[in-house]
């Protein structure tokens, strides 16, 4: 049987071929992160309501929950309604907070959104960022202890997945690094 060496002159060193089956193979992985993290956006459902900005001009010192209250209509369970809102109308506030509105209406602004869904970020918890990393760490010992091919299988899975989350926190944190890089000037 030859060995390594003997195939590896033989069939020729690091060539034209090679790297092009070496790009081939690699270049797929650059799309994958953006994949992973379309998910984020796909999940999302963050916390809305109704623009109902039109209520300032009566009132432009009104705090946004006055202005909520006043505006939008209230889910049976208490909260806001993320879809209607008050028809608006052209009284003087007094008149508003002594009568109330009455019909809805679809939103007709728009809408608002909260962004405390997104008050913590990858750049800001580095807990998180963590967590693929300890998930590699801990099934890639297992994998090597398995007793099995179920117990094996499972294993490589989770590391699997610790491995596409370490992948999209690395290709992210080093865009946001290359961006701030480029705006910095």
């Amino acid at each position: 049987m030859a060995d390594f060496g003997e195939i590896l002159q033989s069939v020729g060193e690091f060539g034209l071929f090679q790297k092009t089956i070496l790009f081939a193979l690699c270049f797929p992985s650059l799309f994958l992160t953006f994949h992973f993290a379309s998910l984020i956006f796909v999940e999302s459902d963050p916390e809305r309501h109704c623009n109902t900005d039109w209520i300032l001009k009566s009132a432009a010192n009104l705090t946004t929950e006055e202005q909520l209250n006043l505006t939008l209509p209230r889910r049976e369970d208490g909260s806001f309604s993320r879809c209607r809102m008050f028809v608006p109308v052209d009284w003087d506030i007094q008149n508003i907070w002594e009568y109330g509105l009455n019909g809805t209406t679809v939103c007709t602004n728009g809408w608002v959104y909260s962004n405390m869904k997104y008050e913590s970020t990858i750049v800001t918890d580095v807990s998180e960022i963590a967590i693929p990393v300890f998930l590699m760490l801990i099934f890639s010992v297992t994998t090597g202890l398995c007793p099995n091919l179920y117990l094996y299988l499972l294993s490589q899975f989770i590391v699997g997945i610790g491995y596409g989350g370490y992948r999209l926190n690395s290709v992210i944190l080093g865009m946001l690094y290359l961006f701030i890089l480029h705006f910095k000037e």
